[in-house]
């Protein structure tokens, strides 16, 4: 059995998965969680923000290390999105996603893997067009034949919600079978 990591980075959130899978790269999905990273809020110091990115750094490749990973991907930053996204935005996501991307060469010797989100999509879709990013969470559970791992929070009012958390933990999950499925034509 192989396992990869995969992961859907941001500054506010890292959606975490691992995947097991076999010579047939049939994939099961074996660990899942979130990371808060520390806050990077626009008032840090430029320290600050880079201590922040090396304790990102230094939590994945201890996981790593724990689970005894052997494969590695990430879902690459947006180079560019047309209304909202500016260089505040991209420029931390590049800087903590290639920040993971070194670590985890330099300490495990693991090459890593960076795959766009319509890549992602393509790679998972289970009909002729790609999934929306709404539609990951039951994509990922179909495909794993799984209910999907919801993440709850309850407001101050008592009221129960689907967490924003659960969103880059389904993102994170398509990252890694992305991955599988890729393989898995390329070894056809």
């Amino acid at each position: 059995m192989t396992k990869v990591l995969s992961l859907d980075a941001s500054t506010k959130t890292i959606g975490i998965s691992i995947l097991e899978y076999d010579k047939k790269f049939i994939p099961k999905l074996i660990y899942y969680n979130y990371y808060k990273p520390n806050d990077t809020g626009k008032t840090l110091k430029n320290i600050d923000q880079l201590r922040m990115v090396i304790d990102d750094r230094d939590y994945i490749i201890k996981l790593c290390k724990e689970q005894k990973i052997d494969e590695f991907v990430i879902e690459d930053y947006v180079k560019f999105m047309g209304g909202g996204s500016t260089a505040s935005t991209i420029i931390p996501l590049a800087i903590l996603n290639a920040s993971l991307r070194i670590g985890v060469l330099e300490k495990l010797g693991i090459e890593p893997v960076a795959l766009n989100v319509m890549k992602i999509r393509h790679a998972i879709k289970t009909g002729k067009k790609a999934p929306k990013k709404e539609e990951i969470p039951d994509v990922v559970a179909k495909i794993l034949g799984i209910d999907f791992p919801y993440i709850y929070t309850t407001n101050k009012k008592g009221k129960t919600k689907i967490a924003s958390e659960s969103n880059d933990l389904a993102d994170a999950i398509a990252v890694g079978l992305a991955y599988v499925c890729i393989k898995r034509k390329e070894n056809k």
